[in-house]
């Protein structure tokens, strides 16, 4: 048809164009965005509500989370992509990215001492072997050669018991709530320059000690990461969610405390920070109320 298009995190297209009579929303953060349950994402069930609240109006909620992501990546979204997109709303929500950035070695600014690891950069030198490149155009050979791979390093996991943890303390390691906070203090100057409203979620969280330890359990970068006590990561989880709190205030942005709303319910929760499709439809519910109440649609 000649357009150029936006495609969300799921496929979902919008015109690059913002079409006359659209409201648009953009949702930005990790995977607890991407979160894909049944067909759904909060910002597609999202959408779906604000579109029969203004059926006079061309909605769309643009969902742009990805796993892994940080501060520091939405950040990069942000000021290279979503301004274009000219949103009339973006939404953001991040913590357990940000702050676990603080339990791997040497806390650096940028988080290269996280992301500048193989653990989350490619490797093109083990890709590269001989018989990589001679099979390199076949599907099955790769499907394969990933499901025997995945197995191996299972079974290699489970005969360690990698989760360790050490005391930090009831805050994270020195810098981490500076780092954080001035990521999201970046992110506003942002979003302000553009005129774009905010709002900021907190991150919520199933506080269960083996929610956790079933999620991480199997990670092979755990054998670098040190983890505090429990009762400590919970502490420390909260404190960054008080920081985006504080930080919106500051900034004159709007906040909605979803860890506070769902307050740890294991019936929304799939595991310890994701949620199932009842959270979902709950965190979308909730943003949907909170844009009601604060007008933001009409203002």
């Amino acid at each position: 048809d000649g357009k150029t298009y936006i495609v969300s995190v799921h496929g979902e297209r919008y015109p690059l164009k913002k079409e006359n009579n659209t409201f648009r929303v953009v949702a930005l953060g990790g995977s607890t965005t991407k979160n894909f349950v049944d067909g759904a994402h909060y910002p597609l069930l999202l959408q779906r509500m604000l579109q029969e609240k203004y059926p006079e109006k061309n909605i769309e909620v643009i969902n742009v989370g990805n796993d892994a992501y940080a501060t520091t990546h939405i950040i990069t979204l942000l000021a290279f992509d979503v301004i274009s997109w000219k949103p009339d709303l973006v939404i953001a929500s991040e913590n357990f990215n940000d702050l676990s950035a603080a339990y791997w070695p040497h806390l650096r600014y940028d988080y290269s001492n996280k992301y500048g690891t193989a653990f989350y950069m490619p490797n093109y030198a083990e890709r590269l072997t001989k018989t990589n490149i001679l099979f390199n155009w076949s599907s099955f050979y790769w499907l394969v050669k990933e499901k025997l791979s995945a197995r191996a390093d299972t079974r290699a996991l489970e005969q360690k018991n990698i989760i360790q943890r050490i005391s930090y303390g009831s805050e994270p390691p020195q810098g981490a709530v500076e780092i954080f906070s001035r990521n999201l203090r970046a992110f506003l100057a942002i979003t302000r320059a553009n005129d774009i409203p905010v709002i900021l979620g907190t991150q919520p969280l199933n506080q269960a000690r083996e929610r956790f330890e079933e999620h991480f359990r199997l990670k092979e970068y755990n054998k670098i990461v040190r983890y505090p006590a429990h009762e400590e990561f919970i502490a420390h989880f909260n404190l960054f969610n008080d920081t985006i709190k504080k930080i919106a205030r500051t900034a004159n942005a709007y906040a909605i405390d979803h860890n506070a709303i769902l307050n740890g319910d294991p019936e929304y929760f799939s595991d310890y920070v994701h949620m199932n499709k009842r959270g979902l439809e709950k965190l979308a519910d909730d943003y949907y109320r909170f844009i009601m109440v604060k007008n933001i649609i009409t203002k």
